[in-house]
């Protein structure tokens, strides 16, 4: 669920059954929700863009092989929706405050990608060391959109790192972030289990950390 700035509405995503999806938007004061999109595409995870005029979502379809994912944006005065192109595999995008990027997780969750609106052009970002059972989860931006923060989550805890824009080096941010910290759809929904902080300069940092999980 992502608030537009500049139109004050709200857009979210539903699933009604695993085989049926649906992105809508409502007025932040409330009121009866409008759809946007449905379909085959199963759409989900919106973001704003940060003029409101458009967002950027994930969804899956069935290709000839094998199921996919793809990021796609939807013109919110025309109503047509654009994939991205290079983008099937990637899911979850944010879109940057400053608008010139949009970050996507890989559909394993082992990887975070970071898409140049203006060149048209993905790269990676460059990932911490991972098991295999840990997973790149929950981007979000920081609002001067010099950094990508992400949840290295595995189910027993996790870390949460930074990733500098647009080189993409990986720094840690806080280390030792309990499972109670991530909800099941990998949101943080709290900070209570926030211990031993790498660095100590980074007590702002970890202030507005609380302020965004908590959300």
């Amino acid at each position: 669920m992502v608030s537009g700035r500049e139109v004050h509405c709200i857009v979210f995503s539903s699933w009604r059954t695993f085989v049926d999806s649906r992105i809508y938007m409502v007025s932040a004061d409330g009121g009866a929700p409008l759809l946007l999109l449905s379909g085959d595409f199963f759409p989900n995870d919106p973001t704003w863009s940060p003029d409101g005029k458009a967002i950027a979502y994930g969804g899956s379809a069935v290709g000839e092989e094998a199921p996919f994912t793809e990021i796609r944006i939807l013109d919110l005065e025309t109503r047509k929706s654009t994939g991205i192109p290079e983008s099937k595999g990637l899911y979850s995008p944010r879109w940057s405050p400053d608008g010139h990027f949009i970050a996507a997780q890989s559909g394993d969750s082992k990887k975070l990608f970071l898409y140049h609106v203006g060149s048209g052009r993905w790269t990676e970002l460059h990932s911490p060391p991972m098991r295999r059972t840990e997973y790149i989860v929950g981007p979000v931006w920081s609002t001067d959109s010099r950094y990508v923060y992400a949840d290295k989550f595995q189910f027993m805890g996790g870390q949460i790192y930074r990733f500098h824009v647009p080189d993409g080096n990986p720094e840690l941010v806080v280390d030792s972030v309990s499972s109670d910290t991530v909800c099941p759809v990998f949101r943080w929904t709290a900070c209570f289990g926030l211990t031993n902080p790498r660095q100590p300069n980074h007590g702002a940092e970890r202030s507005r950390l609380r302020r965004v999980v908590r959300a």
